[in-house]
């Protein structure tokens, strides 16, 4: 009987590839379109392993699969992920087969497209999950968002989702709805529509990108000519296009309408163009703003509470919310361990066997290196864990260590040689880093001990639950919607939790990279105005900075003045100011030390040639500067770019622009968001 475990031994006498072939039919029930490559010489008995980090999806039935490790009597054979797409096959047979594929492509898309993601019509679940001005946000439309932004993450990266990326997805899917609800809703308060020849040239001119994989040539190149031919065919109905075309259009409009708003001047044009381009040549003083005399200046309570009375908005202390909470973590357990010591064994005879562990590093290593044969330089103690470097201390160079293991896995070193530097040795090595990951019977055994936890919390309440399990209870201080959570640290999925719920809300179990947790709101603080006696001192420090930097302007306006009618020398000479000459630089590059298209810059760019210019705010001082030389407009160079920069600043304020109104909708409209509800 084949193997259905991952690890579990299958003995065969068969010595052939196809066997490989044959086996992975077995065990996942799906025709394989992977080629086997032999990659190397391992043992005496199959083995089946699932390459967790580097999921596949095969062409036959779509379904996500593992590529295995067989290992056999004369050979290791690997999987690998060389797919061959159906459409591809497809397209080398007739035209006919084609349209087949055509109209099933579009009957199966538009299944999902004509979900009307506006209003929630057509939606079979009328589960709400949130409201935008009244138009609900269904669980059905969020799901499919969610689905098709995560298959984009999973095939850029060939990896399932992190943590991390799944509450990116998660955001960004919730992001995409309100957008849209927003803007349809703007489409219809602007009367905009669409014609059917508007329809027509849109799709003769622009063919949308979901359709357009299913027209290309052999060199994989868009076939605008199968397309045309496509669409002129009267026996494929094309009315699903036509209505994603008449959705899209509106939006298309929108996005004009938008863009109409932004203007670039001449003027703007042209600075760009001498940031890009412009030398400049100056010299400068400086006034800092911490070293000015203020220390005639002491606050009265009068001026502390002047201040306060003037700029309560300034203290505004926002909502904040306290928990209670248990953590579980997530780490490999001991299996997961014997897995991960499994493939470093095995890996480890190869390399005995005369393979090049460079080469290996390439395709079983999981640490940075593993992209350069797992060289890793030179390397001090403290860069790798102890037992790292006692390892090395253990051979000599050209040696192979067996596993050693480290707390997330285990290593396997080649020493190459080591040095003497400044009295402390330094090792130059090659590495591979196997991960020991977690497998899902481990997340599916700590989810199952937490939702067991949980039960008894909503019985018992947390406290007495943890007690009695002998579990942490974490209570960190009040903290702000989004801000860390003291001992817990940043947790975005407990914090939405607890300013979604009201007090005494038992969370279910919820999770990070590296926990699960069960939290209780114990209290929800409302926004408000910090008081007097808490921010006296701070606005006493306040007062104080504004004193400085009003003396520190004075000094730079009298400077100013000085260098104006005296010379910059001589002001310098007569203020004790050291005169500061960096190389010559360009405003955009920060060559100077200022900062890319700094106020310093800017104002340089602005003066002429021998001309001291005013005081400018830069950081924590006052700068007074001169033009020493700036490089002419270059009117060719000008002339040949400008349509570029123009277009690049018109993208960049177009997109400033389309930000800024979005942000403006959202705060004139009433969005609920009920995610996070504990129900």
């Amino acid at each position: 009987m084949l193997p259905r475990k991952r690890g579990q031994l299958y003995h065969s006498v068969s010595k052939d590839v196809n066997r490989c072939r044959i086996a992975w039919e077995a065990v996942t029930g799906l025709a394989s379109d992977y080629r086997f490559v032999l990659v190397g010489v391992v043992g005496p008995a199959w083995t089946l392993r699932p390459r967790r980090r580097t999921p596949l999806v095969l062409a036959s039935g779509g379904a996500i699969c593992y590529p295995l490790f067989c290992r056999i009597p004369t050979s290791f054979i690997r999987i690998k992920g060389e797919r061959f797409a159906m459409m591809h096959k497809l397209r080398e047979n007739t035209k006919i087969i084609l349209w087949v594929v055509v109209t099933s492509f579009l009957i199966t898309i538009f299944a999902v497209w004509g979900l009307d993601l506006r209003t929630g019509k057509n939606v079979a679940d009328p589960t709400e999950l949130g409201k935008v001005n009244g138009v609900p946000i269904t669980r059905t439309q969020y799901q499919a968002h969610y689905e098709a932004l995560a298959s984009q993450f999973r095939a850029a990266s060939n990896e399932p989702l992190t943590y991390s990326q799944e509450e990116f997805v998660a955001s960004q899917a919730w992001d995409n709805l309100v957008y849209t609800i927003l803007t349809d809703q703007e489409i219809e308060k602007l009367g905009i529509t669409v014609s059917n020849e508007e329809i027509v040239s849109y799709l003769r001119n622009s063919p949308p990108p979901e359709i357009r994989p299913y027209f290309v040539d052999d060199k994989g190149n868009f076939d605008d000519n199968a397309y045309q031919t496509a669409l002129n065919n009267p026996e494929i109905d094309w009315t699903n296009l036509e209505q994603l075309a008449r959705e899209r259009i509106p939006r298309l409009k929108l996005q004009n309408y938008l863009a109409a708003q932004v203007f670039v001047s001449p003027e703007e044009l042209r600075n760009e163009y001498l940031a890009e381009n412009a030398e400049l040549e100056i010299a400068y003083v400086e006034f800092p703003i911490d070293e000015a005399d203020a220390k005639d200046y002491s606050p009265t309570q009068q001026d502390i509470e002047s201040y306060y009375n003037t700029h309560r908005d300034e203290f505004v202390e926002p909502a904040k919310a306290r928990i209670d909470a248990v953590r579980f973590d997530l780490k490999p357990s001991q299996s997961d361990l014997k897995d991960a010591q499994f493939t470093a064994d095995r890996v480890h005879e190869q390399i005995l066997a005369g393979e090049d562990i460079g080469v290996l590093a390439k395709t079983y290593s999981e640490a940075p290196t593993s992209h350069v044969e797992g060289s890793t330089g030179f390397l001090k103690q403290g860069q790798r864990d102890n037992v790292y470097f006692d390892a090395l201390d253990r051979m000599n160079p050209g040696g192979v260590s067996a596993p050693v293991a480290v707390e997330n896995g285990y290593y396997l070193l080649k020493l190459v040689e080591t040095k003497i530097e400044g009295g402390e040795k330094e090792y130059n090595a090659q590495e591979i880093l196997i991960k020991a990951t977690l497998s899902r019977q481990t997340v599916d055994s700590l989810n199952n001990l937490a939702n067991d936890f949980r039960a008894r919390a909503a019985d018992t309440g947390l406290d007495l639950a943890a007690r009695e399990k002998g579990y942490s209870l974490f209570a960190p201080d009040p903290f702000a919607e989004g801000a860390p959570m003291g001992i817990l640290g940043f947790v975005p999925t407990l914090s939405r939790f607890a300013f979604a719920n009201g007090v005494g809300t038992l969370s279910p179990v919820l999770r990070d990279e590296t926990h699960l947790y069960i939290a209780r709101v114990v209290d929800r603080i409302p926004e408000g105005v910090r008081p007097p006696a808490d921010v006296s001192e701070s606005i006493r420090h306040r007062l104080v900075f504004e004193a400085k930097k009003d003396a520190a302007l004075r000094g730079a306006k009298a400077f100013y003045t000085k260098a104006a009618t005296s010379g910059f020398d001589e002001a310098a000479r007569v203020y004790a100011k050291t005169v500061k000459q960096p190389a010559p630089f360009k405003p955009a590059e920060d060559q100077a030390g200022f900062g890319p298209n700094s106020t310093v810059a800017q104002a340089a760019l602005e003066g002429e040639p021998g001309a001291v210019v005013p005081p400018v705010e830069w950081r924590r001082s006052f700068v007074v500067l001169r033009v020493l030389k700036k490089s002419p407009l270059d009117e060719a160079g000008f002339a040949s770019t400008g349509r570029q920069i123009a277009d690049m600043l018109e993208t960049r304020k177009i997109q400033a622009y389309t930000a800024y109104w979005y942000e403006s909708k959202k705060k004139q409209s009433i969005i609920e968001d009920y995610r996070n509800k504990a129900y």
